[in-house]
């Protein structure tokens, strides 16, 4: 579906859908819904997932994980991809390029690669990220709404 120019794509539960869709509708400024001719945006149907602006500034991984409250595997590699997506060129990683950067932070990292790709199939099950591919050619990635349900977790002091 597009709004003007921006482009919403989502599937999964339908109240999680619907929950997104609101949160894309408030990001863009639109309340209201498209008519039939924004809604087919010139591109046969196929609506590509909307992209976030890379953040200002370089953000360290350190820094970006020390404002959060993580809990668990599946959150700390979802936030290593986030801050990929945010503060790097990187938007999409593959799980050895998650275990390398999880080498840089002070959490522990998974016993081997196979517990960090379970671990981050599971934040896909739970619609923190999307995948592509599948085994070794899979990577993992976060759009608007997945990025957003990250800054969630901000600890309330800002730190």
């Amino acid at each position: 579906m597009t709004l003007g120019e921006h482009s919403f794509s989502a599937s999964g539960k339908p109240d999680l859908v619907l929950k997104a869709f609101e949160d894309f509708k408030a990001l863009t400024g639109r309340s209201d819904t498209p008519d039939a001719a924004e809604q087919k945006g010139g591109t046969g149907g196929k609506v590509k997932p909307q992209k976030v602006p890379k953040s200002p500034g370089n953000l360290t991984l350190p820094a970006f994980l020390g404002r959060l409250t993580l809990k668990g595997g599946v959150q700390i590699g979802t936030a290593i991809v986030v801050w990929s997506a945010q503060h790097t060129d990187k938007d999409k990683l593959s799980s050895t390029e998650v275990q390398a950067l999880w080498k840089q932070t002070k959490y522990k990292l998974p016993s081997n690669l196979g517990n960090l790709t379970r671990d981050l199939n599971k934040a896909v099950k739970q619609g923190l990220l999307r995948k592509e591919g599948e085994r070794k050619d899979q990577v993992f990635y976060a759009d608007a709404y997945e990025q957003q349900q990250v800054e969630k977790w901000a600890t309330s002091d800002g730190a």
